[in-house]
C-alpha cells in the first residue's frame, strides 16, 4: 500500500537517477532532487484538488479521484502526448466536469491527447477531431459536427430507421 504522494512519485521514476554510484557520490544532490520531485508532485496534487489526500493511502480514493490521480501522475513525466483509455468511464457527472477541465488545461500546456471514449458528450467538450470506429476499422474522421452528419456513422450507430 502506498500513499497518494508516493503514487505521484512513481510517475517520476524514470526521471530519477537511482544508480548506486550517483547515490554514493552525490547523496545530497539526490536528496535535493527528491525534494524537488515531491514539491512538483504536491503542486500537481493541488492543481487536481487532491493535495489534502497526499498522505492517505491511494486505495481509499473514489473511482473519480483515482482517474484524477492518474492524470496528475502522468504529468510527472512531462509528456508531449497522452493516450487515455476511457477517462470518463464509471465517473459521476461532477467529477467528469473536473476531468474535462484538467484535460483542457493539459491541452493548453501543449500536450496532445489521444482519447478512446464512448461518452459522446465528454468528447464534445474536449476533442478537436474525432475518429469513429466500427468493427475494428475507421468509419469516419473529422470534427464532431462532421461526424454527427456522416451517413456511415448514422447507419452504423443509429440504424436506417433514424434517417426518417
Amino acid at each position: 500500500r502506498i500513499t497518494v504522494l508516493e503514487n505521484m512519485l512513481l510517475g517520476a521514476e524514470d526521471r530519477r537517477d537511482t544508480s548506486l554510484t550517483r547515490f554514493l557520490v552525490d547523496s545530497r544532490g539526490a536528496r535535493r532532487r527528491e525534494r524537488r520531485l515531491a514539491g512538483e508532485a504536491m503542486e500537481l496534487l493541488e492543481e487536481f484538488g487532491l493535495d489534502h489526500l497526499a498522505q492517505e493511502f491511494a486505495s481509499v480514493l473514489s473511482g473519480g479521484q483515482h482517474k484524477l490521480l492518474g492524470l496528475a501522475r502522468s504529468l510527472m513525466m512531462h509528456p508531449s502526448i497522452l493516450l487515455l483509455d476511457e477517462p470518463a468511464a464509471g465517473i459521476n457527472p461532477t467529477l467528469i466536469g473536473e476531468i474535462v477541465d484538467r484535460l483542457l488545461h493539459m491541452r493548453e500546456r501543449g500536450i496532445t491527447l489521444l482519447v478512446i471514449e464512448h461518452n459522446i458528450r465528454f468528447l464534445e467538450r474536449i476533442a478537436d477531431r474525432v475518429m469513429v470506429m466500427a468493427q475494428g476499422s475507421i468509419l469516419a474522421s473529422g470534427t464532431m459536427e462532421e461526424i454527427r452528419q456522416h451517413q456511415d456513422v448514422l447507419d452504423a450507430y443509429l440504424g436506417h430507421s433514424a434517417m426518417g
